[in-house]
């Protein structure tokens, strides 16, 4: 029986990741004569059914009613199983990716439909690589997208073919593969391939013995990572450490040599000229593999790994065929770039530890095989990775200034940051020199705000103790308020500065009104003097008194009190004038009166003088007549 006499060692693991359910499925049955590993992937989202678990035992059965493997037996387990996740789809759609792998224990075929990974290991290179069924597989192989990963690779899940479709199914099914003694095949789902690149699926799988040191190296990096979101992950290891040897039984052998004794001859020439074709296709090989070989060497002394990678690969994948080659050298020149392409890829990304250990890798390499990698320049690599150490540096001094602001240790951090920003302007990082712009006017800006806070509360505390003043010395309130507001100016507070500024008018206000409260209080005083003088019809006094009191009041702006007085002295003035007309009215009667007692006097004079006259006449008269 094959399997009695081979050795080949599985082991896997499947975990959810960061999910809430894993819905990733592996499982594998090793008969007698044939082994089948199946792993799928579930690309749907039903919660009470698991399309990748359906797939794998359904696969499994099938296998175990017909074990085989050839392409009509794989086609067949497939096309089952996608006819078997159309007839579930009841309530929505199962989806599923999957990769079958069968082997006789001397070879190997596998058949495909969706993104699960086949890989094969011989050496330290791959010699067996599958290709997805999806759009970011085509554009990968028309030259859009790099293999490395570096671009499109959000495309990854839109695949062109996965079971449960109901369109055209066309499951890839590969051709018979030979196995050779100590190959490691590795079965991987999106989950851990996304993550994990070929150069670290490679050291992950250097130097291990048994197939759980695989499993655990590889699990032990995707989980270094540390990513956010984590997405369910299988892989499935196995070690080739045996193969199936055929008996070489004689007498077929010899049954056969009688049975061809007859052409032999035809058969020496037939086998003569299929050696010559053979050697002139292994000379042509040859010059293939050098072709790329010198070509991939020239794309690294122009610095172009990413092309030379591609070059050293087509050598690999030629040399393989070649007998008797040793790609020793070509191996590190692959390995190298490599490391090269992965690291360029993450420090274009900004993965600046991922970046350096890959340049660290490729220099070391350099370093220890000085005459495979002579066309390698060991000086450019150590550019990289003194340019990595500064942009490291760059990112040190960036957070050390971050926590400083944190802080408020301000002057700390803008000097961390212009530290940074001179180590930036040293390697033209434009983008870290912009970031870093940003940050020094944020830590100025932070700082002119505590300052200003500083000043504010200084200034809070000047008008808290105005306030106290105010309330006993309004007049010195008014000169403290202005000096506060100009503590609130300083501080770049204009609205408070405003506001202070109206306290003290408000002060100046008060201490006005509390002078003009006091001249009001004279003023009452002469105005009383005035009424004295009214009333002992002092007018003059009594004028004077309110013209001065009229005059304080004008002042005070107190005009309810101007007119008040006005009328007063309106009413002095006229009542003095009334007096002084009655004065002279007075003396008009006076003098009519001693005009007319004048007259009266004349006439009783002239009436005397008259009367007397006319006693005197006729005292004459009578004098006379008594003469005669």
């Amino acid at each position: 029986m094959r399997k009695e006499n081979s050795d080949f060692k599985t082991v896997y693991l499947s975990e959810a990741g960061s999910q809430l359910e894993n819905r990733d499925y592996f499982g594998y049955i090793e008969l007698d004569y044939f082994a089948c590993w199946v792993m799928a992937s579930s690309i749907d989202e039903y919660e009470t059914k698991i399309s990748a678990e359906i797939v794998v035992k359904n696969i499994l059965d099938s296998f175990l009613l017909k074990p085989g493997m050839s392409r009509r037996h794989l086609s067949a387990y497939i096309r089952e199983a996608n006819e078997l996740l159309q007839r579930e789809s009841k309530v929505s759609r199962l989806k599923a990716s999957v990769m079958i792998v069968v082997s006789d224990y001397m070879s190997f075929r596998w058949g495909s439909a969706g993104n699960v990974h086949l890989k094969v290991i011989a050496g330290n290179h791959f010699c067996v690589e599958s290709e997805d069924q999806s759009y970011y597989q085509q554009k990968i192989n028309d030259g859009t997208f790099p293999k490395d990963r570096s671009k499109g690779f959000t495309e990854r899940n839109n695949l062109t073919q996965y079971l449960g479709t109901i369109d055209t199914f066309k499951p890839f099914i590969s051709s018979r593969q030979e196995l050779k003694e100590l190959d490691t095949m590795i079965l991987t789902t999106v989950g851990l391939w996304e993550h994990v690149t070929d150069i670290e699926l490679l050291d992950a799988t250097e130097g291990t013995k048994e197939p759980q040191e695989v499993i655990d190296n590889v699990e032990d990096l995707l989980l270094s990572k540390q990513m956010s979101e984590l997405h369910n992950y299988t892989i499935a290891t196995i070690f080739i450490n045996k193969l199936y040897l055929k008996e070489k039984k004689i007498w077929p052998i010899v049954k056969r040599v009688l049975l061809i004794a007859i052409p032999i001859l035809l058969i020496i020439g037939l086998f003569i000229f299929f050696h010559i074709r053979s050697e002139q296709k292994q000379a042509e090989l040859l010059k293939q593999t050098k072709s790329h070989e010198l070509l991939g060497n020239q794309y690294v002394e122009d610095g172009n790994y990413k092309r030379a990678l591609e070059e050293y690969n087509s050598a690999l994948k030629i040399a393989k065929d070649i007998k008797k080659y040793s790609t020793k050298s070509l191996d590190l020149k692959q390995r190298t770039s490599q490391l090269l392409v992965d690291g360029d890829a993450s420090l274009d990304k900004d993965d600046l530890t991922d970046a350096k250990k890959y340049y660290v890798k490729a220099r070391d390499l350099i370093v220890d095989h000085d005459k495979a990698l002579a066309d390698f320049d060991l000086g450019a690599v150590s550019k990289r990775l003194a340019y990595i150490n500064s942009k490291i540096y760059i990112s040190d001094l960036t957070k050390l200034g971050d926590t400083q602001l944190e802080a408020e240790q301000y002057d700390a951090a803008k000097k961390s940051y212009q530290k940074a920003k001179a180590t930036a302007v040293s390697i033209n990082d434009q983008q870290a020199l912009k970031d870093l712009d940003v940050k020094l006017n944020t830590a100025t800006s932070q700082q002119n705000a505590a300052q200003t806070n500083i000043d504010k509360a200084a200034a809070d505390k000047a008008a808290a103790e105005a306030d106290q003043v105010a309330k006993s010395d309004p007049d010195k309130a008014a000169a403290n308020y202005e000096a506060v507001a100009k503590k609130y100016d300083d501080a770049g507070l204009p609205d408070k500065a405003a506001q202070m500024r109206a306290k003290a008018a408000e002060s100046q206000t008060e201490a006005q009104e509390n002078d003009d409260a006091q001249q009001v209080e004279v003023a009452l005083g002469m105005e009383k003097k005035g009424d004295s003088a009214l009333a002992n019809k002092d007018y003059t006094v009594a004028t004077a008194n309110y013209q001065a009191a009229q005059s304080i009041y004008q002042t005070a702006n107190q005009m309810t009190s101007v007119l008040k007085v006005q009328q007063k002295i309106d009413a002095a003035n006229d009542l003095k004038k009334a007096e002084d007309e009655a004065q002279v009215q007075k003396k008009a009667e006076e003098a009519e009166k001693q005009k007319a007692a004048i007259e009266k006097a004349a006439k009783e004079a002239a009436e005397k003088e008259a009367a007397e006259k006319a006693a005197k006449e006729k005292a004459e008269k009578t004098t006379t007549e008594e003469k005669k």
